[in-house]
């Protein structure tokens, strides 16, 4: 987009665009805010390693804690399982990474450590009511 620029408004006008991405994205990337430090610790490696199959056993490890602890500890404190949270944000990375340009689900879903697109789709569907490709298409429809 930057190459297509061919004034200084058109140029204002993408740094505002890569701004409001740029935001958006950023408030996306915690659905759970918390003081916990072990929580947010859990939350830190599931950013570190979103784009890699993802395990609460694989986080446990890394964090040198019992899987069961973790998943107890992230349970009490957030309401919701380890492995929920992954799934919803890798949903909401899909979204985003479905909405690029030249985009596909295989793409998004491999990116994303799914071992195949059929589960990658199970889940998105699960989380959003929609299919990968019903999503895609609406998105461009309002892009």
């Amino acid at each position: 987009m930057l190459h297509k620029t061919a004034s200084f408004r058109d140029l204002v006008r993408l740094f505002k665009l890569m701004f409001i991405d740029f935001a958006s994205r950023t408030a996306q990337t915690r659905l759970i805010q918390t003081d916990d430090l072990f929580t947010n610790r859990v939350l830190q490696d599931i950013e570190k390693h979103l784009h890699e199959k993802l395990t609460p056993t694989q986080i446990a490890q890394r964090l040198r804690v019992s899987s069961s602890y973790l998943c107890q500890a992230f349970k009490k404190e957030t309401g919701i399982t380890v492995s929920t949270y992954i799934n919803k944000r890798k949903i909401n990375e899909s979204k985003y990474l479905l909405s690029q340009r030249g985009a596909t689900i295989t793409k998004v879903a491999f990116t994303l450590g799914y071992s195949t697109v059929n589960y990658f789709s199970t889940v998105f569907k699960a989380i959003t009511s929609e299919t990968p490709a019903a999503y895609m298409i609406r998105h461009k429809e309002h892009s």
